[in-house]
């Protein structure tokens, strides 16, 4: 790999420290996982059309008119293209207010590589850098995390301080030709109160494209910790079966 991919492939790696601590301050704990593809939500990833069906029926995409309220959650260096939230918080989101919420995802693409065809080796390559970087020592990006957050909420005029204690890893959740996921509990602290989020941040190569998912469920106990991989592994499956054909994941 060369130096500058191998740069850009370890920004991605702090990028989702960054979300995973910055969506987790609206985090709540519901417990009862399922898998539905009746809703599906096509987006443009560098100009190729990729189909998401939504990960679980606990969560729904507003559509592209309330999908911008999630956009500050978003790191600068990615852009969001769809945002699963809870159905129930749909009519706060038509006011234009991002509510408090128990479980939901982002869905981003890295901005310096929208338009870069990746084939089967380069992101064989990016899963081996990723694995490595969530198996070890995470600290290093809470500073960054941290800092970045604080000044996101300082230009929306909110007045929460926060501050991210050492990241959990807890490794490699899957990992297949075309996706790796690997998880992390982040423990947060907004304004003197502290909450632990379990992520999982998966990597996934489709129609040539690389999205990064962000799936999160604040951790209450073990079952947090497993819907968040379940659900994380099902959907990239699904996304990935959703988008075979002419150039789909395996071209």
């Amino acid at each position: 790999m060369n130096r500058p991919f191998a740069i850009q492939v370890r920004t991605l790696s702090c990028i989702c420290i960054l979300s995973i601590v910055s969506i987790a301050l609206h985090a709540q704990d519901r417990t009862r996982p399922a898998t539905t593809q009746a809703q599906i939500t096509d987006v443009h990833v560098g100009a190729v059309p990729i189909a998401l069906p939504s990960p679980t029926d606990e969560l729904a995409e507003p559509g592209p008119d309330y999908r911008v309220i999630f956009e500050p959650l978003a790191p600068v260096n990615n852009r969001l293209v769809a945002a699963f939230v809870p159905p129930d918080r749909m009519g706060t989101i038509r006011k234009g207010i991002s509510p408090p919420m128990d479980k939901y995802i982002l869905v981003e693409v890295p901005r310096q590589m929208e338009f870069t065809d990746i084939d089967p080796a380069t992101f064989h390559q990016i899963e081996e850098l990723l694995g490595k970087q969530f198996g070890g020592d995470l600290s290093q990006f809470s500073k960054t995390g941290q800092d970045e957050i604080n000044h996101n909420f300082k230009a929306l005029g909110n007045s929460a301080s926060v501050t991210i204690d050492k990241p959990v890893p807890l490794g490699i959740f899957f990992e297949t030709a075309n996706a790796i996921g690997v998880g992390s509990i982040t423990p947060y602290n907004v304004n003197g109160v502290t909450t632990r989020m379990a992520g999982c941040f998966t990597m996934l190569r489709v129609r040539g494209r690389i999205l990064s998912l962000f799936t999160y469920s604040a951790y209450k106990d073990e079952e947090s910790v497993k819907w968040v991989k379940t659900i994380s592994q099902q959907w990239a499956d699904a996304i990935l079966k959703a988008n075979e054909g002419p150039a789909g994941p395996s071209q």
